[in-house]
Order: structure tokens, then sequence, then C-alpha cells
């Protein structure tokens, strides 16, 4: 970190090579000005960053991973009391297709870099092997403060394994201060998930000892899950008085779902089956679509 503050000191001191005020203005002006709160959930694309700009503003040597010399694209201007922040995208070409990448960039009054960080990435789709399939995702946030930034990276198996798909997600949330337009990272936090995906038809809903959601596969075969987190149905209903008794606590099976097909996804999580009972696998549904093909 000494290093870092070390190499932003030095910014402040340079000029902006052979740039003076007005071309940094130009610059900004490819920039559309936004005011704090800012929300960005998809990629970005204003006007192309020629080779200088990008050279001697964002200090940035073209590569031969970026595709080609238009690739830079501008996003948004914010401006703040101390400095100006700016949002651009730019292309890589990796390994395995093309990536586009959001990064920022905080300049003094003068257009002097003072810090530039990369926020997040959208992957184009793409095929791995001909098993998985590969997609990205990306949430900015950012007030006067603070750069909020979630991630979702995907890995989605294409063959299927009977008749259940799994997708694997890694989710990254970092947190990065704006302070003096000095962007330093103070929150960060990764979780890996695992969701699976089937084809069934409802059957019943049952509360006894715990909350049953019957379903039946493609191929016939029975499953039961152990908990619903959906709110766009609602696969168990309640009973009039005259219905409920002390095995259906009440609940009974919604009759509009039932031999209803749907694509649901679900998650394997650690909790208590029943009640007082010990920690076990429990099989829980996340969503829910209504699939009558």
């Amino acid at each position: 970190m000494k290093n870092k503050l070390l190499i932003i000191s030095c910014l402040f001191t340079f000029p902006i090579s052979s740039f003076g005020q007005n071309e940094f203005n130009e610059f900004l002006e490819k920039f559309i000005p936004v005011s704090y709160p800012l929300l960005i959930n998809q990629p970005i694309h204003n006007s192309s960053l020629t080779n200088t700009e990008v050279e001697n503003l964002l200090k940035i040597d073209i590569g031969e991973e970026i595709v080609d010399e238009e690739e830079y694209t501008s996003g948004y201007v914010l401006r703040n009391e101390t400095f100006t922040a700016v949002i651009y995208s730019y292309t890589v070409l990796g390994p395995r297709g093309e990536a586009t990448v959001m990064s920022i960039s905080a300049f003094s009054k003068q257009g002097e870099l003072i810090d530039t960080e990369e926020l997040g990435t959208y992957s184009e789709d793409y095929d791995g092997g001909q098993t998985y399939h590969y997609y990205s995702t990306s949430e900015i946030k950012i007030d006067s403060v603070n750069v909020y930034v979630t991630n979702i990276h995907y890995k989605e198996l294409i063959e299927e394994m009977g008749d259940e798909n799994s997708t694997d997600s890694t989710v990254t949330k970092n947190v990065y201060s704006l302070k003096n337009g000095i962007i330093r990272k103070i929150e960060d936090e990764e979780i890996d998930k695992k969701e699976f995906s089937i084809r069934a038809k409802f059957l019943d809903f049952s509360l006894g000892d715990a909350e049953h959601y019957s379903f039946e596969k493609e191929s016939g075969e029975a499953v039961t899950f152990d908990g619903c987190l959906i709110d766009n149905f609602d696969f168990a209903q309640g009973l009039e008085d005259s219905e409920a008794n002390e095995d259906n606590q009440g609940w009974g099976s919604n009759s509009e779902l039932q031999g209803k097909w749907f694509v649901l996804t679900y998650i394997h999580r650690e909790q208590p089956l029943y009640i007082d009972s010990p920690i076990d696998t429990a099989i829980i549904i996340t969503k829910a679509v209504l699939d009558e093909k």
C-alpha cells in the first residue's frame, strides 16, 4: 500500500504529457454527465476514445490484448468538489473469447490522473468444450463516497445429468472508497453457490413434521423439496376450517397448480429438516417458471 501511495503522489506532480486543459475538457465531453447516486447494470458504450487519450490521460499502454484501438469507450462522468471521476469500458480478447471490462479513473481538477481501478466484467457468452456455458454480469452503484461492485460469474452445465442441470456461480462483492479521488478497496466478499434445475410436474404439498413439496420428473421419478423461497407461485394453500386437522395443520395443495409443469431451480442448504432435528442437507426451491409446453 505504501508503494501505491507513493505512485499516486508522483502523479500529482507531473503534467498531462503534451495534453493541456483544453484537451482534457474535450475528453470529458465524450462522457455522459450524471449525478450521485449512479447505478450501472449493463455494459456502457458511448463515444470511442482515441489512443492518445487512453495513453496520455488514462495512462494505459495499448497492449495486444485489446481487440482494436476503438474498443475503449466512454461512459459517465461524475464531478466531485475535489476530483472528477470517469467510468469507461474496453474490450479484451482472452483465451475463451471477448469480454467487456469497466473501469473508473479519478482526475484532479487540473486533469492529472489520481487513481484507476477495474470494476466489473461482462463476458460474452461462450461455450467451453461443448460442456459448459460461461457468462458474467456486473452491477455498480456509486455515491459521493464509495463504489459498490457486485460481479457474478456463472458456469452452467450444458450436458444434462439425466433430467437435471447444474449451475455454479461465484459472486464477488467489493466496496471501494473514493475519498479525494484515491480508490481503495475497503470491503470484499466472495460467495460460491451451486444451483440445480429440473423440469417437473407439481403433485402436492403437505405439512406435517415439516414442509414437503412433491413433484414428478419427466422420467417419472418422484422428487420432494424441503422448502420454497419463491413468491410468484403458492404451491401450498390454506384449508377451510372444516378440512383442517392435526395432521395437515390447516395446509394443503393449491389445486390450480397441481398437474402443471415447472422449470425449478433449487439449492442444497444445511439446516434442520424438522423441528429440533439435527442439521442435515435440505433441498430448497429458489425459482419456479411455469413450463406448459
